[in-house]
């Protein structure tokens, strides 16, 4: 047994509250880019802040869905499902562990995988809502029409995420989260954007153990009590067989 894997059995055995912090490359496996990664949306498009922001929205909410549209590459987001990785999750929340997930993803497969206590700082790109009787809708729904309206009102919809000047989502959730977890385990982000890169220490100042998985290495790599540059899928696989022969 490696030695990660001798922590990560003793930290199953020992704790009873997880907390897991994912972003882009906890979705590759399942078919959506990261989109800061070569040849992703943000080196493809000088100004995505200003296409994603709520001036755009504001001043032009035609072009903004279509915009939207192309960026996300929404049509073709219909049948993409969970992994491996999303599924762990819930697993050991079936094994009777307390868990929660705080994701920077807008792809909403941790819902489809059912794990629980899952916060979406930034929204998620599968709904849209009427700003004015907040009637929500799903995403083929927003497929049907160039320009999407709501029903009732015939306004303009806003997808469900968090555009470039609005604040993140869940805040005041997480803090108590983190402040209680026992084990923060970080997937598949860069750990450079804030305030979510500072989630980590935050709850390490609390008495949490902390893991990354991660391909990349990140400037919070130090902080860590586990760091594996591998694939999250193989990890998380080797994760539930630990919990299988417990």
């Amino acid at each position: 047994m490696k030695k990660w894997e001798q922590s990560v059995s003793e930290w199953l055995q020992q704790y009873s509250r997880f907390t897991f912090m994912t972003g882009a490359g906890m979705s590759t496996t399942s078919g959506i880019p990261d989109y800061r990664s070569k040849n992703g949306m943000y080196e493809k498009y000088e100004n995505v802040e200003y296409l994603l922001s709520q001036t755009y929205y504001n001043r032009k909410p035609k072009e903004f869905w279509k915009t939207f549209k192309e960026l996300f590459s929404l049509a073709g987001l219909c049948n993409i499902q969970p992994n491996e990785g999303h599924y762990f999750i819930s697993y050991l929340a079936a094994k009777g562990k307390e868990t929660a997930v705080i994701t920077q993803n807008i792809d909403g497969l941790h819902q489809k995988a059912g794990n629980p206590n899952v916060f979406d700082m930034h929204g998620s790109y599968d709904e849209a809502f009427c700003l004015k009787c907040k009637k929500e809708y799903d995403l083929p729904y927003i497929l049907k029409e160039d320009v999407p309206r709501c029903e009732e009102c015939a306004l303009i919809l806003k997808p469900n995420v968090v555009l470039y000047g609005d604040a993140i989502r869940h805040t005041n959730q997480i803090i108590p989260v983190l402040e209680a977890t026992d084990v923060v385990m970080v997937m598949g982000s860069s750990l450079s954007v804030r305030p979510a890169n500072e989630f980590p220490l935050f709850a390490k100042q609390h008495g949490a153990k902390l893991m990354l998985i991660n391909l990349e290495p990140t400037p919070m790599d130090p902080y860590f009590d586990i760091v594996l540059h591998e694939d999250i899928v193989t990890v998380t696989s080797n994760m539930e067989k630990m919990l299988q022969e417990m």
